[in-house]
């Protein structure tokens, strides 16, 4: 996949149509007493969305809300639900979609999450909506505590469609929101995103390619960035 000089290509088709009605989990996956008690000591998160905070064994998380089906139900709850919070008052829980907290970065994998469960289109959608709605070029641009650079580095990556996870060496694909985007790597080599058809409305990616060949994956590792290529 990689060319003598270091350079090659990814392209992706944009389209605006994505390429059902899943069971609803009738108990939760702890007692609701100890939900409480665990609520009372959230700082600056949800309790729906503390639910998901499991990045270093996602499958594992998977398996115990019931399979990809309950997976990906409950993720909807948390996106769609009321923004409403209850108990104690706490000022820092930002940037609320639906008990989604983008504003605390505990909450940046969430929305890569559908895509672990076979439907990227609904990480595609959602990272639309975080970035389009949260993210501003005013003062009071960013909808949580910078803490170090994270919630300006989450657009960054999101913005060329990548999403990493130190746990493991591979990106989650997301949605660009430039036509074209160079990556110049350290050791010399460039990754090129580039994005056909992309528009407001055309979020979804229809099909890709890495250096001309179909790639098939909701993910690319680390590697096969760092040799070069265009997606």
């Amino acid at each position: 996949m990689t060319s003598s000089c270091g350079h090659s290509t990814i392209k992706i088709f944009m389209t605006r149509k994505p390429a059902s009605c899943v069971p609803k989990i009738t108990k939760p996956v702890l007692p609701l007493s100890t939900l409480q008690r665990l609520t009372s000591i959230i700082q600056r998160q949800t309790h729906g969305s503390t639910a998901f905070f499991v990045p270093q064994d996602i499958s594992g998380l998977m398996e115990l809300m019931g399979g990809k089906e309950n997976f990906v139900q409950r993720l909807d709850q948390m996106f769609t639900e009321s923004s409403v919070t209850t108990g104690r008052h706490q000022a820092d829980i930002t940037g609320l979609i639906g008990q989604y907290a983008h504003g605390n970065e505990p909450s940046h994998h969430m929305a890569y999450l559908y895509s672990y469960a076979g439907k990227a289109w609904k990480t595609q959608e959602i990272l639309r909506k975080i970035m389009d709605n949260l993210y501003t070029h005013h003062p009071d641009g960013l909808c949580g505590n910078e803490d170090c650079g994270q919630m300006s580095a989450w657009y960054v990556f999101s913005a060329m469609a990548l999403s990493g996870n130190a746990r493991i060496a591979f990106y989650t694909i997301g949605t660009p929101m430039m036509d074209k985007i160079t990556i110049s790597l350290e050791n010399g080599n460039t990754f090129v995103i580039l994005a056909k058809g992309l528009s407001k409305e055309n979020k979804y990616i229809q099909k890709a390619t890495l250096n001309g060949k179909i790639w098939p994956n909701s993910y690319i590792s680390h590697q096969q960035i760092m040799n070069g290529g265009v997606y």
